[in-house]
């Protein structure tokens, strides 16, 4: 047998798995990431033949977006991808190797996932130190699933019992007939049989912060060899060719979508205008910083979150002694916070961060009650103690009868079941009140904490003219019956809410010690201005005000907490009009809006608790002075930028790199989930179900589904995604070009960078 470098080509096709993140740390990512090398139209098309799934949007679609008319017949979208993958092979052979897909769900999807079973099972698997391969070995030869494939394998793996994964990948390759060259398209195109999985084993393998407690999980070189073991036994008993993809060499054939992709131009280029005009038209032309005064005004910090935007404009249209904020939603802490009543620490910083700092919450004993601490324990107790057979059964049966009733009073009135359990939880079971340490020998010291209130402060323009209250205001989501809760929480949190990043920064703002060294950098906090924290629920929209050792006085507390429930009077209104269960005539009626859009987020029946980041086009860094009173309709980013603060360039580049990063990605999952639900998304969110505490299938067996579902992304129009960016040519050039993935994304066309002069308001496209 010829010595093949198995690891060096197993590396190199794992880029171009799905990166496919377990539900606990689902986050947005652009599906295509590793893509990004290549031109935009030239990956959108052999993605599409890697993932079998349409680059394009269908003619009919762009129709009825552009209200245009099109002579020319829709794509066989079947048949070209069969001309590219499959070219000369046999129509059975293709009838063939699609019974072969479906077949081997059966064995493999059960092997895999007690694999990577993420802690739904109590018991570990015993070859999880001695991995996947050795796993499937044993259910070979003892198994009786697969009969006849089954027993074949058998065969296959007693010929050489010592033999482990890299062995029989070798010899796989060696005997396959198939040219070195085309190697790694073979193993490309067996790890796409099931690529969901092969995302997942590839994510855990690399990333050991995604395991359950850590343990080892599968290697890819395992799972690859699993499938190409199962793949040569389907094609010796139907002796069928091996099956290459074609994505990665020759010429595609792009003429059957040129017409696509003269349309997605066209809807391209109406974005770019719309955003031009709304941009440019009646600019404050004042270049001078804005002084002013300390008043009885208030300062808001909020996410950058598309979703904040509305509440945003809102709240300044409702209390004019209000400026605004924009940044990054975990406010520039990255930790994993480890909560008082949870069973492992979670990382609430961006996926692309590593958490540097462990943070841990804990309980004021003095005043907690009896009640309020025995149900942690019980809630501890539950989470490690109900996965065996016995207590298992018995909590099953015991929590099950008591919460039948509740379950059906929630199912049809959901708001009013949150009301009586909100009065009780309050009134009978107060919770404990707690602190954060994050001061501890995993925490952070005087000096790092002043960085990063100098870091997040500087970056969008907030450094000197502070008034009396700073609210730092995190956001998260309320959902029922929902496995992508994750995806409606902030982005910048690992889909989690922002709580303790708004808790902690305020803490760390509040403290004289922090005050002093930063009064020696230039940012001067008066002594009497206080950071407030508080979070806003983007499905119920409620404002929930966190505890802080530096309370604001109960008139203030008053003044601010009535504005902001005009605000979400008004961002409720605006929310349903997307939703088609709420009647138009209804929306002037406050009481009844609001009631809506809670009723949606505690609903168990409701698929679409609310539309997250759906019809987002754009992002802007800029001064809020460019897009104050104008009405974006929730379709921006908005980070906050002041280039008048900014000679040297270096606050731009903190304002961008944490921002236009995310902003991209979250565009990219929607679009691509958009143009292809089935295979790019997740499908309807209906019929999908948990698998090992990693994902979701549909039904009892499936390949692990990507994406978004249907019902994030039905009135989504993919868009390449635009940043607009208040900045001096220089430092704007210099930004991008100091940033590898900027620079790579803008060069091939996956994102739009357009530059808005400070002085003439000059609105042009940034070339690389």
């Amino acid at each position: 047998m010829a010595q093949i470098d198995v690891e060096g080509i197993v590396q190199r096709i794992r880029r171009w798995l799905p990166l496919q993140n377990p539900l606990g740390r689902y986050i947005h990512n652009n599906p295509l990431q590793e893509w990004e090398g290549l031109p935009y139209e030239e990956a959108i098309l052999r993605a599409g033949l890697l993932y079998r799934a349409r680059p394009y949007l269908r003619l009919r679609e762009f129709e009825r977006i552009l209200k245009v008319k099109t002579e020319t017949q829709e794509v066989n979208f079947s048949q070209w991808y069969w001309n590219h993958s499959m070219r000369g092979v046999s129509r059975l052979d293709r009838f063939a190797r699609q019974d072969f897909e479906k077949s081997q769900q059966d064995f493999l999807i059960p092997l895999v996932s007690t694999f990577l079973d993420q802690g739904m099972a109590h018991w570990q698997n015993p070859f999880v130190e001695r991995g996947l391969f050795e796993y499937f070995r044993f259910k070979v030869l003892n198994g009786s699933e697969w009969n006849r494939e089954n027993s074949e394998l058998k065969r296959i793996l007693l010929e050489q019992a010592q033999w482990g994964a890299k062995e029989w990948i070798a010899r796989e390759l060696d005997e396959c007939g198939i040219s070195e060259d085309r190697w790694e398209d073979y193993l490309l195109e067996v790890a796409f049989l099931l690529k969901g999985w092969s995302g997942a084993v590839s994510r855990l393998e690399i990333h050991e912060d995604l395991r359950w407690q850590g343990k080892k999980f599968a290697r890819l070189v395992d799972w690859l060899a699993i499938l190409l073991l199962v793949e040569r036994v389907w094609n010796e008993r139907f002796s069928v060719s091996p099956r290459i993809s074609e994505f990665s060499f020759g010429k595609i054939d792009e003429a059957p979508w040129s017409e696509h992709r003269k349309l997605q131009d066209a809807l391209n280029e109406t974005n770019v205008s719309h955003w031009r005009s709304l941009l440019t038209t009646n600019p404050k032309m004042d270049s001078s910083p804005t002084e002013g005064t300390r008043d009885t005004g208030y300062q808001v910090l909020f996410c950058m979150d598309d979703r904040e935007e509305s509440l945003r404009r809102h709240l300044e249209s409702v209390s004019p002694e209000v400026e605004t904020f924009g940044t990054v939603g975990f406010f520039g802490i990255d930790m994993l916070y480890h909560a008082l009543d949870a069973a492992v620490p979670v990382a609430l910083c961006p996926p692309v961060i590593e958490p540097t700092k462990t943070v841990f919450e804990y309980s004021d004993v003095r005043t907690g009650t009896f009640f309020a601490k025995e149900r942690r324990s019980f809630a501890l107790w539950s989470f490690h103690y109900s996965r065996s057979l016995v207590r298992g059964a018995v909590l099953t049966i015991v929590m099950g009868i008591a919460g039948s009733l509740p379950f059906w009073f929630k199912l049809f009135f959901p708001l009013r079941v949150k009301r009586i359990a909100e009065f009780f939880s309050l009134e009978r079971f107060r919770r404990v009140p707690t602190q954060i340490n994050f001061e501890s020998a995993q925490g952070y010291s005087i000096v790092e904490q002043a960085n990063l209130i100098e870091k997040i402060l500087r970056s969008c323009g907030l450094d000197r003219n502070f008034r009396d209250v700073v609210v730092v205001l995190a956001h998260g989501a309320t959902s029922a019956n929902n496995p992508f809760r994750q995806a409606y929480g902030c982005g910048a949190c690992s889909g989690n809410a922002g709580k303790p990043n708004a808790r902690i920064f305020c803490e760390m703002a509040n403290r004289s010690e922090v005050r002093k060294i930063l009064d020696s950098r230039g940012v001067l906090i008066p002594e009497k201005t206080i950071f407030l924290p508080a979070c806003h629920d983007t499905t119920t929209d409620e404002i929930e005000w966190l505890p802080t050792r530096t309370p604001v006085s109960g008139q203030v507390m008053d003044r601010i907490s009535s504005y902001f429930e005009k605000a979400l009077d008004l961002n409720a209104q605006e929310r349903v009009k997307w939703f088609g269960s709420f009647r138009e005539s209804r929306r002037q009626d406050t009481r009844r809006t609001r009631a809506h859009v809670s009723d949606r987020a505690l609903d168990l029946a409701q698929p679409r608790p609310e539309y997250g980041h759906c019809r987002v086009a754009c992002c802007i860094v800029a001064h809020r002075e460019l897009t104050r009173g104008k009405n974006l309709d929730r379709r921006s980013f908005l980070v906050s930028y002041d280039h008048r603060r900014d000679e040297s360039g270096k606050w731009l580049k903190e304002a961008m790199y944490g921002t236009v990063p995310v902003a991209a990605n979250i565009i990219h999952d929607y679009n691509v989930s958009r143009l292809d639900p089935e295979r790019f998304g997740a499908g309807s969110k209906l019929p999908l179900n948990l698998t090992g505490f990693l994902g979701v299938m549909t039904g009892s067996k499936s390949d692990l589904r990507l994406g978004l579902p249907t019902q994030t992304t039905e009135i989504h129009i993919p868009l390449r995604p635009m940043i607009c960016v208040e900045a001096e040519e220089e430092a704007l050039h210099l930004a991008i070009a100091d940033h590898a993935r900027l620079k790579r994304m803008t060069e091939n066309g996956w994102i739009d960078v357009y530059r808005i002069d400070p002085k003439s308001h000059r609105f042009s496209k940034v070339e690389v």
